[in-house]
């Protein structure tokens, strides 16, 4: 059996440049951030601007999850369960619509957080070419982002946005965020002018 073409790159804001270095300034210990519905697994068949757990922002054109098949990346299957994607079966789709998830934790601005997402490039339908972005919020405000690179055709990679308080909160501009719901977005800048679709997969948050 084939599977899924994937590869990691670090894809990040300013903070991430200099990543190893913060974290080596941190605690050691990662603690991962709860997420409902990480891999986009809950969900049974194809939907369309529904997915268990998350919103999908009536921002134009549409999204929700499906089970991709051959003609969709290399090795998948939508008629059984052979496909090997970056994390399980399904995958979330975008079609230039935002989808985003309130998290029922709340932002520290003493704390590092390393946002990574898998994006996902399909065979037979086009990337955006206006581009694909993923976001981190404390409240309304975003607090650490990274645009996505184009992936390899039919293949995954790792975008990763960080958020540290030593290159991001020095003057203490973030303190008045304390308390306030973190929530992940994942962006096709599509909006009303759909130019291609992008694919997401193993959402994950970890804060230092």
């Amino acid at each position: 059996m084939n599977t899924i073409q994937k590869r990691s790159m670090s894809v990040v804001s300013t903070c991430a440049v200099l990543g190893g270095l913060l974290l080596s300034t941190q605690a050691s210990y990662a603690a991962p951030v709860r997420i409902q519905n990480p891999g986009f697994e809950t969900d049974t068949g194809s939907t369309i601007n529904t997915i268990t757990g998350w919103t999908a922002v009536n921002n134009g054109g549409n999204g929700g999850v499906f089970t991709p098949g051959s003609d969709n990346y290399p090795g998948a299957s939508n008629t059984s369960s052979s496909f090997t994607s970056a994390f399980g079966e399904n995958v979330a789709y975008s079609n230039g619509r935002t989808i985003e998830q309130q998290l029922n934790t709340t932002f520290n601005p003493a704390n590092v957080y390393r946002l990574s997402v898998d994006v996902g490039r399909r065979l037979d339908v086009p990337f955006p070419s206006t581009g694909a972005s993923i976001q981190l919020l404390a409240g309304n405000t975003v607090i650490a982002s990274a645009v996505t690179p184009v992936p390899p055709n039919g293949g995954f990679l790792t975008v990763t946005a960080w958020y540290s308080p030593r290159l991001k909160n020095r003057n203490g501009q973030y303190n008045q965020l304390a308390g306030q719901p973190l929530t992940i977005r994942l962006l096709s800048n599509d909006r009303n002018v759909f130019t291609g679709q992008v694919n997401w997969d193993n959402v994950k948050l970890k804060k230092f």
